[in-house]
């Protein structure tokens, strides 16, 4: 999936997210899930990954006519 798919999808309506039995319960009394610094994650390549694919959609959008009236919003997000 590119990043354009992800950006214009709806999300589903069912979400799976792996967490402890505490983890659940925190998810449900607060209805809240948070996403934690890289550092603590148990595979960083991951983040690295996602980052390298953003950065190539990014670069492909600047080409295409349908973003040439967006180009200052993508500096932005590359500006992150």
């Amino acid at each position: 999936m590119h990043l354009k798919e992800i950006l214009s999808s709806t999300p589903p309506n069912l979400l799976y997210h792996y967490t402890t039995q505490t983890g659940l319960l925190g998810i449900i009394k607060s209805k809240e899930i948070w996403a934690t610094h890289t550092q603590y994650l148990n595979d960083q390549r991951k983040f690295r990954h996602a980052i390298s694919i953003i950065e190539e959609e990014l670069s492909n959008m600047r080409n295409e006519p349908a973003y040439y009236d967006k180009q200052d919003f993508l500096d932005q997000m590359e500006g992150g």
